[in-house]
């Protein structure tokens, strides 16, 4: 998930017994029974490895297989800043105004998307726009996105 959106681990299959839910692979640290779902504390960008039983309520209370949770939260980008090469000229073909994205990282950026008067510049996913036309002109924003598979 990204940073901020909604953690909550979800069980899908319908329990025998009853879940313990557990944040250790050794299954000493108990965190929640007895529900589908867990809403773990980590808020903060990395991986969080939990693990879910279920344990049969009656007769000799025998417990199904561990199946491991991981949970990986991506960081968001921070807001990249624009520097610009080049200043106003009249374009003759042979002058051009370079737009550079830059943000501090991490957390880590894995593209860019540019955009004039609030729509995409077609082909415009690195960290630099190389301006040259009169149909250039405008106004320019660029957004960053992080790591796959949340970008």
């Amino acid at each position: 998930i990204c940073e901020g959106e909604d953690n909550t681990l979800e069980i899908t299959s319908a329990p025998v017994g009853t879940f313990y839910w557990y944040s250790d692979a050794a299954l000493t640290n108990e965190v929640a029974s007895a529900v589908l779902s867990y809403d773990p504390p980590e808020t903060t960008p990395g991986v969080y490895d939990y693990y879910v039983l279920d344990r049969d309520v009656a007769g000799l209370l025998c417990v199904g297989p561990v199946t491991e949770i991981i949970l990986t939260i991506n960081g968001i980008p921070n807001k990249p800043t624009i520097t610009r090469a080049g200043s106003d000229f009249c374009f003759n073909g042979t002058s051009t105004i370079t737009l550079t994205a830059s943000a501090v990282t991490p957390p880590v950026i894995s593209s860019w998307q540019w955009y004039r008067e609030g729509s995409p510049v077609p082909g415009a996913t690195t960290n630099t726009l190389i301006l040259s036309q009169v149909a250039h002109s405008g106004e320019y924003t660029v957004r960053a996105f992080g790591v796959a598979p949340t970008s």
